[in-house]
């Protein structure tokens, strides 16, 4: 009788203790949750990088960084960020599964009305997307920029890494490019305080006019009009 009632205590026990365990486990899932990107502030889901070297630069101001698993994370350069200071969107984002071409199409840049192409700096599979670029709405292009868009599994080096800029002339080219965007519009007034293009410059702009900076800014046609994602 003594044995029954210790081995069913023991019994009670240990339900008790696994209940408690299974309490524990799913509140620690809870807190993981409530610390993924979907549930902070949008400029704040941006997944950053640790480090920035090893940045090889595409002429339409995309980039490729290498990193330890032999993956490769792609994003847009600071002419991008410059030119559009406010909020944008990146769009036609292509498909975890996918594979590109170096000088294919890879993502587009929304801002208000207008869009703009960047192209692939490499060839390879996309394997992830950066989670604040799902949530579908617009975010800082300063927050973006710091951070990356596309992580590829490329498909080799060789020629295709010889084809892109390093970072010490895309900083010098991206200079002058600025430049040359200020010498252009500063006779209309519309650059801001900060002495960079205001949205007044992209709403005042015709579709003739926008084509013409994105071919000699951004060495791309104009995609179609800015209607759904």
């Amino acid at each position: 009788m003594v044995f029954a009632l210790v081995l069913l205590t023991l019994i009670v026990f240990i339900a008790i203790d696994c209940f408690l365990r299974k309490e524990d486990r799913q509140l620690e899932a809870k807190k993981r949750e409530l610390k993924s990107p979907i549930f902070l502030k949008p400029e704040q889901s941006l997944l950053p990088l640790a480090t920035v070297e090893g940045r090889l630069f595409h002429p339409s101001h995309s980039w490729m960084q290498m990193t330890e698993d032999g993956t490769a994370v792609t994003g847009f350069d600071d002419f991008v960020s410059w030119l559009f200071p406010g909020l944008i969107e990146v769009v036609r984002i292509p498909a975890v599964g996918n594979r590109v071409k170096q000088g294919e199409s890879i993502w587009q840049i929304a801002h208000l009305q207008r869009r703009v192409v960047l192209r692939a700096p490499i060839s390879g599979t996309i394997i992830e997307i950066n989670p604040a670029l799902k949530l579908g709405i617009p975010l800082p292009a300063k927050d973006i920029e710091k951070s990356w868009v596309l992580r590829m599994q490329p498909d080799g080096r060789g020629q295709e890494f010889a084809n892109l800029i390093p970072a010490c002339l895309a900083n010098q080219v991206n200079t002058l490019l600025k430049d040359d965007v200020v010498f252009q519009i500063q006779k209309e007034f519309l650059l801001n305080d900060g002495g960079k293009p205001d949205e007044e410059f992209f709403e005042n702009l015709s579709d003739e006019e926008w084509n013409q900076i994105v071919e000699r800014y951004f060495h791309s046609a104009h995609p179609e009009p800015l209607l759904t994602r």
